[in-house]
């Protein structure tokens, strides 16, 4: 159950991190949704004043703390409670915008692993080894792949490892995408990796192989029993949603990653396989159309309770991604303002700057003309993370 309400003996068992970062999720939230409008870069400014001035003060103090921490930290004894102090704090982080320093953080865990054991946290860490899988394989796909060193490839390489392992329900968190596609992600960062080292004598079968495994993914027998165990992802706003609505709310919210997973395969190595772009083009053309119904299904679901569109800004980034590059303003257009609405109701930045970027690249790609193409690598330059 999605239930992030807690009370007075629940805010007592917090430790003085966790309550300095609550704090400052309260205050952004309310500062962002105070933001009348925010459609460009200078309206940032409209952000300033009292609760921000105590987001600041209350992350500085976490940090301090969580910095004493790591520095006391032994092998002796696994720290679970640290853990998950700095996952909040990414998460907190995550919450300011698209380009915090989100990577250190996982560094920083992943370096905490290292000293206890890298499965030493399994069981009662499952969830926040699941929010560092996901933040990390999701922000590496808008990472250049010079910057896949080889720190992130071990690190996905054990994501791999130990997803089947991880007693978490995926559909039931912020990031709620099946495992079957969560591994294509990360079987795809490998390859850009591989490609950009020059390891690429297994790249066209091993992404013949990702091809292949997306297309076998299938709703039959998986939509269903999703619908029926996942009721509490509609009972955010409060409004009831007919079971059917429900059903294929399910299916179009997974769709839209699955859709989203083939165009970022496609676009990300059509760079590296050019001999390829004919066969892909048609795969391409069918995932972003199927994309973009899905997004549009679910924007228009909301005005009967759905809530199911809070949840895919990264599919709609990779959407806006090839809007950019076939001309489709009109679509773009409407990814922009849809992204600033859920900004705005979630009470986080992401969203927003995944706007601002979209306009920014249409601009761009606008001034170097019709012919020009820019790749996967210089989209992301910048490696900014759009995830829930």
């Amino acid at each position: 159950m999605l239930d992030f309400r807690f009370g007075i003996e629940d805010w007592l068992e917090f430790d003085h991190p966790t309550r300095h970062l609550y704090i400052c999720v309260v205050f952004l939230h309310q500062a962002v949704q105070k933001t009348p409008v925010m459609a460009g870069d200078d309206q940032i400014s409209n952000l300033s004043g009292r609760e921000m001035a105590l987001v600041h003060h209350h992350q500085a103090c976490a940090a301090r703390l969580l910095s004493e921490g790591i520095n006391a930290a032994t092998t002796a004894r696994p720290d679970q409670r640290l853990l998950r102090n700095i996952h909040m704090f990414l998460s907190s982080n995550v919450q300011q915008g698209a380009y915090t320093p989100w990577r250190s953080h996982l560094n920083g865990a992943h370096g905490l692993l290292a000293l206890w054991g890298p499965k030493a946290c399994l069981g009662e860490g499952d969830f926040v080894y699941f929010s560092l899988m996901m933040t990390n394989l999701f922000g590496t796909t808008t990472t250049p792949s010079h910057l896949i060193d080889c720190n992130v490839v071990s690190q996905h390489r054990f994501y791999l490892d130990i997803i089947d392992e991880l007693k978490i329900d995926f559909m039931s968190s912020l990031t709620p995408v099946p495992r079957t596609l969560v591994k294509a992600v990360a079987e795809i960062n490998l390859l850009r990796a591989a490609a950009h080292s020059g390891h690429s004598s297994t790249q066209s079968p091993r992404l013949a192989e990702i091809l292949s495994s997306l297309n076998l993914f299938t709703f039959a027998g998986w939509v269903p029993d999703t619908t029926s165990q996942h009721d509490a992802l509609f009972q955010i706003s409060g409004t009831p949603v007919q079971g059917d609505t429900r059903s294929r709310s399910w299916e179009m919210l997974v769709d839209s990653f699955r859709q989203a997973t083939d165009l970022y395969l496609i676009i990300s190595m059509s760079d590296i396989h050019s001999d390829n772009t004919s066969c892909w083009f048609e795969i391409r053309n069918t995932a972003y159309h199927a994309l973009r119904y899905a997004i549009d299904w679910m924007f228009e679901a909301k005005l009967t309770g759905g809530t199911h569109h809070k949840f895919i800004t990264w599919p709609m980034v990779i959407a806006g991604v090839e809007a950019v590059y076939l001309g489709d303003n009109e679509h773009l257009q409407s990814l922009q303002s849809r992204l600033l609405g859920v900004s705005r109701d979630l009470g986080t930045l992401a969203m927003r700057d995944a706007a601002v970027f979209l306009a920014d690249l249409w601009d761009k790609s606008r001034r170097q003309g019709p012919n020009s193409h820019l790749s996967w690598d210089k989209i992301f330059s910048r490696s900014p993370l759009f995830l829930m």
